[in-house]
């Protein structure tokens, strides 16, 4: 029997007054302790992957016990590397054995093999959020736990005779794309440079910022942010005895920054894939110092959202439950398009807005106060670098015009579409 639209409506109406009393208030901390749901391919950023443990003692069991607490010890230290800013290491804490269990939300083993003195396995480790949180508090140690969206890397090459981005495969690239995956709250990305890729941007266009193009190559891999890191080797024969790096920074937020380093080669690291640990290891810090949170500074801020339905409340909680600064969201009214939230967070007005934009959530001051929108593209960037007008994520605008090839004739013009989007982009960080 179908229900009559009164039904429907009450129904409706006690839906939402059971939202209002219940699940969207209190303190979000615990949800994402507990293990909050979480979007297709998201990691936690309180687990560690792929730790890989190999021991031997008298006996098989006390090889697997050996293991494991060396494996869970191995996970903690990357875990703190994670969180917290270089400068800190030598003041990070260091538990016992006993206490890292502790800490310890639960074990994944793969690969296990076993001999009668010997263990070997790969483990995935959970740790339990709140208590690294009050461990690093106590600890004096400030911590970011914000995962960045995607940075996208155009790694150019200036060279006698002109920037060089796609025109032919470099050391510069090549060092980008052999670095191996990182783990840190800054995902990189390096654009696999096929004809899409061409098309979207040239070399002269990243030098100059050029925020279209920058939007167009940032949509087609679903990045934040845009990093222009430019090159320039100086020789000694045919030897690269130092690079100077301009790291040119992008931001979807409108926050742009530009740094310069310099990189030399050292026995058995060219001066290419030094500079590539730098510059990775560089925007990890600059991203963690901004994301830090700041227990002692904490403010509220109501914000109105519209709504299309349950349905969207639904998945509004699961975002603000990965908002790490944010400390409560109280659903202080609902209509039947409209929802309005006071939110408690860590921090300031600027963290919250990134934050924000990590899930997919742009919060911006409006005339009438504060709005947000939950209906973002998911994995689109939003602000200054997001979605161009009429383009459809993922894939590059159509509306582009064509760039030429490194011939000097125009590339075709291809259809947006699925063929449009990059089978295998290089995952550094």
């Amino acid at each position: 029997m179908v229900p009559s639209p009164a039904i429907r409506g009450i129904r409706r109406l006690f839906f939402a007054s059971f939202f209002l009393a219940l699940p969207l208030y209190g303190d979000l901390s615990g949800a994402r302790a507990q293990g909050a749901p979480q979007a297709a391919g998201e990691t936690d950023v309180f687990t560690i992957d792929d730790v890989a443990v190999d021991a031997t003692a008298q006996t098989a069991a006390a090889a697997r016990e050996t293991a494991l607490a060396r494996g869970q010890a191995e996970a903690f230290n990357r875990l703190l590397a994670r969180l917290t800013v270089r400068s800190d290491a030598a003041r990070l804490p260091r538990p016992s054995v006993a206490e890292i269990g502790d800490l310890v939300r639960g074990i994944e083993l793969d690969g296990e093999k076993t001999s009668a003195v010997r263990y070997i396995a790969s483990l995935r480790v959970r740790f339990r959020a709140d208590g690294v949180r009050n461990l690093l508090r106590r600890s004096g140690i400030p911590f970011a736990e914000t995962r960045s969206k995607p940075m996208l890397i155009l790694p150019l090459v200036d060279g006698e005779s002109g920037p060089i981005l796609w025109e032919q495969d470099t050391d510069w690239r090549a060092a980008w794309a052999a670095a191996p995956r990182g783990e840190g709250l800054v995902p990189l990305v390096v654009p696999v440079g096929d004809l899409d890729d061409l098309r979207a941007i040239t070399a002269d266009q990243a030098l100059a910022g050029d925020t279209r193009r920058l939007s167009a190559i940032a949509a087609r891999y679903g990045a934040g942010d845009v990093v222009v890191a430019v090159a320039t080797p100086q020789y000694s024969g045919e030897m690269v005895t130092t690079l100077q790096v301009s790291v040119n920074r992008f931001s979807a937020l409108g926050q742009d920054e530009t740094l310069l380093e310099s990189y030399g080669a050292e026995p058995g690291k060219s001066a290419w894939s030094k500079a590539v640990a730098g510059v990775a290891a560089t925007l990890e810090d600059t991203w963690k110092r901004a994301s830090l949170i700041r227990y002692d500074s904490q403010r509220s801020l109501t914000a109105s959202v519209a709504l299309a339905g349950i349905d969207e409340l639904v998945e509004l909680r699961r975002r603000l439950a990965n908002v790490a600064i944010l400390r409560n969201a109280e659903l202080v009214y609902l209509a039947r398009n409209e929802a309005q939230f006071r939110l408690d967070y860590f921090g300031d007005e600027r963290q919250l807005t990134s934050a924000f934009a990590q899930n997919d959530l742009l919060l911006e001051q409006a005339a009438n106060g504060w709005r947000f929108n939950p209906r973002s593209l998911a994995g689109a960037p939003v602000g200054r670098l997001g979605t161009l007008p009429g383009a459809t994520a993922p894939g590059a605008p159509a509306s582009l015009p064509a760039t030429e090839l490194p011939d000097g004739t125009p590339a075709p013009d291809m259809p947006p579409g699925p063929s449009d989007m990059p089978e295998e982009p290089i995952i550094v960080q």
